[in-house]
């Protein structure tokens, strides 16, 4: 669960990340603008069966990210 303002998960500046079999739970916490459960920015991703649930506000921003997405739900 989600429980300090701002993103989750932040992935930026040349990051590599990998997320597998999880789920972020944002329980509608507001988020500011442009911000998200997990954000990206020029970063390589890969999402993996991951769950983004009840974001305040996005549930995922990328920016200038590559990567893969596989078999990913965002809901609420």
């Amino acid at each position: 669960m989600h429980a300090r303002p701002g993103p989750m998960v932040v992935a930026e500046n040349g990051a590599d990340m990998l997320l597998a079999d999880m789920t972020l739970d944002g329980d509608h916490r507001q988020l500011g603008e442009g911000e998200a459960l997990l954000n990206g920015n020029n970063a390589t991703l890969e999402l993996r069966n991951c769950g983004f649930l009840d974001s305040g506000g996005h549930g995922v921003v990328l920016e200038a990210c590559g990567g893969r997405v596989v078999n990913c739900a965002i809901e609420g």
